[in-house]
């Protein structure tokens, strides 16, 4: 029996680490332990416990943000050192989920055959203060040093990751993906008229900017529907902005919707935007889920040049860059109205997306 361990990070939007999940137990004699600690700046205060994806124990957070490391610290410690016999492959998902077992490891206190840094994002600048950043990138280094292999979501981030000494036959690009092989048994091109957002709303994000435009093209194009999905600190100043202009019939406003309902929505076909804005540098090295989705829906793309897929999107010509707000809203109505042009976009959307196959990015390395 091989011994997978997964230390990871629950949020309130997407990440690959449900697909990873549920690869690794479609392997034969394998058996999967996982913990998910709370990511920062979400509402979740709960560790969560599971075998072989069974819920066994959840844990309630402490409250002081310094003293949460400290416990997840020890946590994950235990959590280790709680599996009899040797662990075949440990995954953790950042630098303080992945120094527990490379310690127990470097003092052979445990013996792990295979560990792999698996950062599914990056920021310089967690902190407000410099030390603790300077302390991040110290811990990024050693796990940088001491993992069998490094992956990274980005070019951007592979390239960081050399800058903290990883050798180049270690250190691979893994994009964000999605599970490609139950959405594309159904989805066909097709020229929608809705305008799409999903995720996070916060200032780096960017919705809350485009609200005026939206509610201005609600007003004027009674064929448009808008779409927005979602939860964060600016859903109730977006809540009350539909309510204020009386556009709740056309927009639509979306919380904590499963991922299933999510896709029934983006199945029906329209335009995705992702009107990123640089405010934290985590944004710069970030690779977006929901573009992911947009386009193996078929949907076209409308995003910032902030991110590092932008150009790509152009270039396959399933998406277009945008500059401001407006912009990015004006550039998006500009396909609905377009069929032909859409339909054409959605084509390549479908096409495109064929790169990002969650599961087949998996085989690739064999993890």
């Amino acid at each position: 029996m091989k011994k997978y361990v997964l230390i990871g990070r629950l949020s309130s939007t997407p990440t690959v680490l449900s697909d990873l999940q549920e690869y690794i137990l479609t392997k034969k004699d394998t058996a999967l332990s996982t913990l998910y600690h709370p990511l920062r700046g979400t509402s979740i205060v709960h560790s969560y416990y599971y075998n072989n994806n069974i819920l066994y124990k959840k844990i309630r957070q402490l409250d002081n943000e310094f003293i949460q490391y400290f416990t997840e610290f020890i946590r994950t410690s235990l959590f280790l050192l709680g599996h009899n016999g040797n662990i075949n492959v440990f995954i953790g998902m950042n630098n303080f989920d992945l120094l527990p077992g490379i310690l127990l490891r470097l003092l052979k206190v445990k013996k792990i055959n295979k560990i792999i840094f698996y950062s599914i994002d990056y920021s310089s600048e967690r902190f407000t203060w410099s030390l603790l950043n300077k302390i991040l990138w110290i811990f990024d280094c050693l796990c940088v040093k001491y993992s069998n292999l490094v992956i990274s979501n980005s070019y951007r981030t592979r390239c960081v990751r050399d800058k903290q000494g990883c050798e180049s036959s270690k250190n691979i690009i893994i994009p964000n993906g999605v599970n490609l092989e139950a959405i594309h048994k159904t989805i066909k091109p097709k020229a929608g008229n809705t305008l799409f957002y999903i995720g996070y709303f916060d200032v780096n994000h960017g919705i809350l900017n485009c609200m005026r435009e939206l509610i201005n093209c609600a007003k004027k194009y009674s064929w448009l529907k808008i779409k927005l999905i979602g939860l964060g600190p600016d859903y109730d100043n977006i809540n009350q902005l539909i309510l204020k202009y009386k556009v709740n019939s056309r927009i639509l406003l979306y919380n904590n919707l499963e991922r299933k309902e999510i896709f029934t929505i983006l199945s029906k076909g329209g335009v995705g935007i992702a009107p990123y804005i640089l405010h934290d540098d985590w944004v710069y090295y970030c690779d977006p889920i929901k573009i992911k989705e947009y386009l193996a829906f078929g949907c076209p793309v409308v995003t910032t040049d902030v991110i590092e897929i932008s150009k790509t999107l152009e270039q396959k010509k399933c998406g277009i860059i945008s500059g401001d707000s407006k912009d990015t809203i004006d550039k998006a109505i500009e396909i609905l109205s377009n069929r032909k042009l859409h339909l054409k976009m959605s084509i390549n959307a479908i096409r495109f997306s064929k790169k990002y196959n969650n599961v087949a990015m998996f085989k690739k390395i064999n993890i």
